[in-house]
């Protein structure tokens, strides 16, 4: 957030927050949405657990919380990473450090999604094809 790895003459450096109190405010956004989103997997997956044998209804519903984690983590990484950090305080820019971090957050959000899309699968059809 300090902007310390872009080039000095660079028209966004503006943008640099040095205040370290909202740098730890930034840092704590992230911890808490991946300990929050770390809640919503766990409770989603007892309750899917839980609701496994007893019917698909209920085995749905409980697919709700790891959505809710799904929706967290995919804000944190796309709003957080990508868009604030690598748009706003040109992290692309940072050299290798701020490459690899722009990277990682893509690859982790592109995992996100696919789990999403794995877990939004209609259930139904599975339970037929086993009965």
């Amino acid at each position: 957030m300090s902007m310390q790895g872009i080039p000095v003459p660079n028209a966004a450096n503006y943008r640099a927050i040095m205040n370290p109190m909202l740098i730890t405010l930034a840092f704590s956004f992230i911890y808490l949405s991946k300990f929050l989103a770390a809640y919503f997997f766990f409770t989603g997956f007892i309750a899917m657990f839980k609701a496994k044998q007893i019917n698909s209804t209920e085995f749905k519903q409980a697919k709700n919380n790891i959505m809710t984690g799904c929706g967290i983590l995919v804000a944190m990484l796309f709003l957080g990473f990508i868009t604030i950090g690598g748009l706003y305080f040109n992290m692309w820019q940072a050299g290798q450090m701020g490459v690899m971090a722009h990277d990682f957050a893509f690859i982790y959000l592109v995992s996100i999604v696919l789990v999403t899309g794995f877990i939004l699968l209609p259930d139904d059809q599975f339970n037929e094809a086993i009965s």
